[in-house]
């Protein structure tokens, strides 16, 4: 039996530091049996805005001493607006500069989360230009024709 474990923080301890905080859905989730307890580092919240943040949680990797597994997850602005696609690219250079900061180069860091972005979007090209992969785009040889607005 697998026992999966939510790690994200109380929303109440935000809302104390800031009332218009809200965590907003974004949430990473462990299997155990992969990650013990002594392998567990830290668990942290970038605060972009009032609905909008990233949620980073690192793991030591125990046969690697010298790096972590760094997950990070996160929701994007979703308007469809060409200054809406600015304010994507600037959240998006937000979170590279905070997982320079919080990481080591040769850590494994996974970034996910709903990007609200096409392929050919500044904030996509950003993530690539810092070294990151789609997962997608591996798996299948392109990316999708669409992801963005879907409609739904």
């Amino acid at each position: 039996m697998q026992h999966l474990a939510p790690i994200q923080l109380d929303k109440e301890v935000w809302k104390s530091a800031d009332p218009c905080f809200d965590i907003h859905g974004n949430a990473l989730v462990t299997d155990r049996s992969f990650f013990n307890s002594d392998a567990f580092i830290s668990n942290q919240i970038l605060h972009m805005s009032a609905v909008r943040n990233v949620h980073m949680v690192k793991f030591r990797d125990t046969a690697n001493p010298d790096s972590d597994f760094v997950f990070l997850n996160t929701h994007l602005h979703h308007p469809v607006d060409e200054i809406d696609n600015y304010v994507r690219a600037l959240q998006v250079e937000h979170i590279l500069f905070w997982i320079s900061r919080q990481t080591k180069e040769e850590d494994k860091v996974f970034l996910m989360g709903d990007f609200n972005a096409q392929p050919n979007s500044v904030a996509y090209n950003h993530c690539i230009a810092a070294g990151f992969k789609s997962a997608f785009k591996d798996a299948n040889g392109q990316e999708p024709e669409i992801t963005f607005p879907t409609g739904l």
